[in-house]
């Protein structure tokens, strides 16, 4: 279905596919009319129209805070650590009888157990987005826009497939039981303990 023609010179030094044959594999980025330059950007190898190479990965989205996100600061290319929070409405209502002292101090340690779980450690960062799913670049303004973005509110990660499925079960238990949290792991790779 491509055709190949003679073009200006000029248009040699341009990152355009200059053979037909060069094309057979990649897929199409953007919608191809009759006629069109296919420049590279236009068709792309699978690895890379799925944001990762490792085809053994997953990549899976998922909703944040600011706050819960390094404070908005995560960008594409990053590692993060996720945390699995779980909000439990008792917990508050034991601390608030516990600073009333209605609460004896050994039921107190055990309402302040830690609430939060790793869920994954030393994850890459494939792409964050805005609320309304514009992508965030790594200055911090909106793909294409050249204006200060909105703020972070999804993160897309390229994890196992068993995380993933974890992560979408957990966003769909719904903001009301469980919210995801994230850090920046630290250089060395270190996964954090429970």
């Amino acid at each position: 279905m491509l055709t190949t023609k003679d073009v200006p010179r000029t248009l040699a030094s341009e990152p355009i596919y200059m053979n037909a044959l060069e094309v057979i594999g990649k897929i199409s980025t953007v919608p191809l009319a009759p006629g069109m330059l296919l420049y590279q950007s236009f068709a792309v190898s699978p690895e890379q129209f799925r944001l990762v190479a490792d085809p053994s990965l997953e990549v899976v989205a998922f909703p944040v805070s600011p706050s819960a996100a390094v404070g908005g600061e995560v960008r594409a290319g990053q590692r993060i650590n996720i945390y699995r929070a779980v909000v439990d409405p008792s917990r508050f209502t034991a601390l608030a009888q516990a600073q009333q002292g209605l609460l004896d101090p050994v039921n107190l340690l055990a309402v302040n157990a830690a609430a939060v779980e790793t869920l994954a450690g030393d994850v890459l960062v494939v792409a964050v987005q805005s609320g309304q799913g514009q992508r965030i670049t790594e200055s911090g303004s909106d793909a294409g826009s050249g204006t200060q973005s909105q703020p972070l509110q999804i993160i897309t990660v390229a994890v196992s497939p068993a995380t993933a499925a974890k992560i979408v079960r957990l966003v769909a238990e719904g903001k009301a039981a469980v919210e995801l949290w994230v850090s920046l792991a630290p250089l060395a790779g270190v996964i954090p303990t429970q």
